[in-house]
């Protein structure tokens, strides 16, 4: 039942002319689910464990929306979203947190997820 498409890409800035300021790579997971079914967004790549134990991890969405009803981070640090509806859809972050103050650090950004929802099937109407 958690069935997903795992797709990843980097997108990197281009600039017309040189310029002295680093360029910075944005990797980005595309994860789609159908509507109503669960879906697991993972931290890390399964060869990518994290190097800190003790860190807390911390999943937000981008612009600010208020994580799934029900959702809850796993002993892995995924972020299951057990039942997805269409308003699920759009780019989640995990970071890393300090496990003292229970607070994110900017720039340990562990991975964006963009989330797709299929709808799900409807039936035909009778004739």
């Amino acid at each position: 039942m958690w069935d997903f498409v795992l797709i990843t890409m980097a997108v990197v800035g281009c600039q017309a002319r040189p310029s002295s300021e680093p360029q910075v790579a944005l990797h980005v997971t595309l994860l789609s689910g159908l509507e109503g079914d669960g879906l697991d967004l993972p931290c890390y790549h399964a060869t990518q464990p994290t190097t800190q134990p003790d860190a807390v991890i911390h999943w937000d969405r981008i612009g600010g929306a208020a994580l799934p009803t029900g959702s809850s981070t796993t002993a892995d640090g995924s972020l299951r979203i057990p039942r997805l509806v269409p308003v699920n859809g759009g780019l989640y972050e995990c970071r890393l947190g300090d496990h003292q103050t229970n607070s994110s650090h900017p720039g340990h950004v562990q991975r964006v997820i963009q989330v797709i929802v299929i709808p799900a099937p409807t039936s035909p109407p009778a004739n």
